[in-house]
């Protein structure tokens, strides 16, 4: 147990790496949408070769269309959304308004899944969005960073599409496939999108760690992880990358919430832990 709890709390130290990282991607004059695009791409390399490296099996045809959604909800949009969410509201907000993910899942679970609503997860949900609105009047300038906000939901939204579609597929499929698969789809809608800038080093060192330290490793983590704990508590352990991101947001870029803005970030753990501790079903890996 110990193992497994070391394992989830590296991986969500690495994730925690993703926003502040970034912000010396952005401060090099490279675009959100860029560092989303190379971020993709790299995984999609490290993950094809593990793949290959393992003998992965590839999805049946009928299952490709699946693949190809989950590759633009949770690759495409997911990446891009919390670049734009760090460039806009900052590392620190934009990492908590992710974890509102879990929440998302439970009303994806009611629509798709057919998962009973239960007062208590209705309960989640209400205390989570409390705690982003907390954090949106905290958050000055207030026309500036609602958009930031904005971008921060929706890459909670997108990246709950993990978890959903981890419950349909990662059962019949390796993960390193389906995100081989997921990052290719997600580097190819993001191409067009993107204007190149010529990357200077410190902007190529960002990169390479988003690339690995912060998008493969970590999910190789978390998978391990959670083969020696139960994917609640390995999930709840994993909140605490808001943490890792808010503390170097803090040290690197002088990053600062209000105490609303803390108040807010605190109940949304709260409804997280809630929601997580009430569903049953397993997580995906990441």
């Amino acid at each position: 147990m110990k193992a497994g709890v070391l394992l989830i709390a590296l991986a969500a130290a690495c994730w925690g790496l993703l926003g502040p990282v970034s912000r010396l991607a952005f401060s090099e004059g490279v675009s959100p949408l860029e560092v989303s695009f190379w971020r993709a791409a790299i995984g999609c390399i490290l993950f094809g070769i593990h793949a290959l490296a393992t003998r992965a099996s590839l999805p049946k045809r009928r299952d490709v269309p699946a693949f190809i959604l989950f590759g633009l909800i949770g690759g495409a949009l997911f990446f891009a959304s919390y670049q734009l969410a760090v460039q806009q509201a900052g590392a620190s907000v934009a990492s908590v308004l992710l974890y509102t993910a879990p929440v998302w899942v439970t009303i994806a679970g009611a629509v798709w899944l057919h998962e009973r609503v239960t007062p208590v997860k209705i309960a989640a949900v209400v205390i989570s969005l409390i705690g982003v609105l907390l954090i949106g009047f905290d958050t000055p300038p207030m026309a500036f960073a609602l958009t930031g906000i904005v971008w921060g939901l929706v890459a909670g939204i997108s990246y709950a599409s993990y978890y959903v579609f981890g419950k349909l597929y990662f059962h019949r499929y390796p993960s390193s496939v389906a995100y081989a698969l997921a990052f290719v789809v997600a580097a190819i809608v993001l191409w067009p999108f993107v204007e190149f800038v010529p990357l200077t080093a410190p902007a190529i060192v960002s990169i390479v760690i988003i690339g690995t330290a912060a998008t493969y490793l970590p999910y190789l983590i978390y998978a391990a992880g959670l083969k020696r704990m139960e994917a609640s508590r390995a999930a709840i352990i994993a909140m605490t990358e808001p943490l890792v991101a808010t503390a170097l947001g803090h040290w690197w870029w002088g990053e600062r919430l209000g105490m609303l803005g803390y108040a807010g970030g605190v109940l949304i753990f709260v409804g997280v832990a809630v929601s997580v501790l009430r569903r049953r079903s397993r997580p995906a890996d990441g």
